[in-house]
């Protein structure tokens, strides 16, 4: 009776209504109870599943589904298509980025252009006068060894950009991709990249040293000497390091988890001996075990991709994966299976130091006690100590810490989180940055030039109006 009623509005026989949450707009005015905070978007501007405190909310939301249970939050499984139930923000990540520190993210755009710029540069300028100056063999050895130098560092700055450009192109979705990258082949090569330029770079640095000691101490002998030595130490600095870099990719030893989505386990992430047991137990149930051969990885991979694809590992967490900008772990502990590989390099790296700090001291004692014959030789003396002493400092700011915090580590001593930040973010790429204006005399004149221009005159008096 009452619906023919003037006085009563629009809507009064679903208001009020017992068992039923209200939607304040849209095609639905109300819906039930139990469909409130169910995961699902019932009301058309979703307001039933806002504010719901026992739901975790996906970052993607596919169709109408917006959250799930908080029980079913890293359980194992993905029940969001994005991953993000299950995944556990990094040191460097959130479930929307790759990247999640805005400060972090601006100082390596800016150090990564500034790599690749200088050292680009440094070689390309290097490579023009070594091609157009007739020279002797000395700074031919020189050039050769600064274009070398160059070259590894740009390869870090290569590695800075493959991962900023992945971080943008992930940028408020990570966590649907985070599996996929980690245990991806550019995730490895980026990671791979890295090693071979900090390693070449640290080699190549030694090298440096010992072609100066012996143009200081031996300086007839360097002037006609043969620049072959040389380059053959610098190619061997380059085959160490891709050595180094391509052992970590290529063996089982240092694959810690394999992708393995399966409804068999609680987690999508298991060891290699678990599938290794789990083929053999299906190849036995299905008579196929003769195409099988349990002691070879890549047989058991290749065992379900033919056979059984839906149980095919979809990837495999790697030295590189362990952090979503594929850093090289070199803050490892003994449960790490690979931690002997990671301390072998940076003991590599802190003799490296050790030999330069020890070349340089005899380069700078061998010059003080050189006689000087002329203001312009010592100029040049004076320049050379101050060049030494920044090279020293360079080598001191990026590598002792990394050895320091390395050691403290595989003891035992837990490294606070932000230790692998200031690492990635600071540490490996200060060298690369700035070895073209260490080693370079082309980048430190110009940088030279500049300061002069933009520092204010403070040698010259203020000048006095005339009487």
């Amino acid at each position: 009776k009452y619906l023919l009623n003037t006085n009563c509005s629009k809507g009064f026989d679903e208001a009020n209504c017992p068992k039923r949450f209200q939607c304040k707009a849209g095609r639905r005015t109300s819906i039930d109870i139990l469909q409130q905070c169910d995961g699902r978007e019932n009301c058309d501007e979703g307001i039933d599943e806002k504010n719901c405190s026992d739901r975790h909310y996906c970052v993607t939301k596919v169709g109408s589904l917006k959250s799930i249970p908080t029980s079913l939050v890293v359980d194992g499984k993905q029940d969001c298509v994005d991953g993000s139930d299950e995944f556990i923000p990094g040191i460097f990540s959130s479930a929307r980025n790759m990247i999640d520190n805005l400060g972090l993210k601006i100082w390596l755009w800016f150090i990564t252009v500034f790599t690749i710029v200088g050292n680009f540069y440094v070689g390309l300028f290097s490579i023009g006068t070594l091609h157009k100056r007739k020279m002797k063999d000395a700074s031919v050895c020189n050039h050769i060894l600064i274009i070398n130098l160059s070259v590894s560092d740009c390869l870090m700055g290569v590695y800075l950009m493959i991962i900023l450009v992945k971080d943008v192109q992930f940028a408020g979705t990570y966590s649907e991709f985070d599996y996929e990258w980690r245990s991806g082949q550019l995730c490895s090569l980026a990671g791979s990249l890295c090693v071979i330029s900090s390693q070449t770079s640290c080699f190549l640095m030694a090298i440096f040293t010992g072609y100066r000691l012996f143009a200081v101490y031996c300086p007839f002998k360097a002037r006609n000497a043969s620049t072959s030595p040389w380059i053959i130490a610098a190619a061997s600095s380059w085959i160490l390091s891709i050595t180094i870099a391509l052992v970590s990719n290529t063996t089982r030893y240092f694959k810690s988890k394999v992708l393995f989505s399966n409804q068999f386990t609680s987690s999508d992430t298991v060891t290699h001996d678990y599938v290794t047991d789990f083929t053999c137990r299906l190849a036995i149930l299905t008579n196929t075990s003769q195409d099988l051969d349990e002691s070879s990885w890549e047989s058991v991979q290749s065992f379900l991709k033919n056979k059984f694809p839906q149980y095919a590992p979809r990837g495999e967490i790697g030295y590189y994966g362990t952090t979503s900008v594929c850093m090289p772990r070199f803050y490892v502990n003994r449960s790490d299976s690979f931690w002997i590989y990671s301390i072998v390099m940076i003991t590599f790296n802190f003799l490296s130091f050790v030999f330069v700090l020890f070349g340089f001291f005899l380069i700078s004692w061998k010059m003080r006690n050189r006689p000087i014959q002329s203001n312009n030789a010592q100029k040049q003396n004076a320049k050379m100590n101050q060049r030494i002493a920044r090279i020293i400092i360079s080598d001191f700011l990026c590598w002792v810490p990394i050895c320091i915090m390395a050691y403290i580590s595989v003891s035992g001593v837990k490294l606070p989180d932000g230790v692998e930040i200031f690492t990635a973010g600071v540490l490996l790429p200060i060298n690369s940055a700035f070895n073209p204006i260490l080693y370079s005399p082309y980048i430190e004149a110009k940088v030279e030039y500049l300061w002069k221009r933009i520092r204010p005159n403070c040698n010259q008096p203020p000048s006095r109006a005339a009487n």
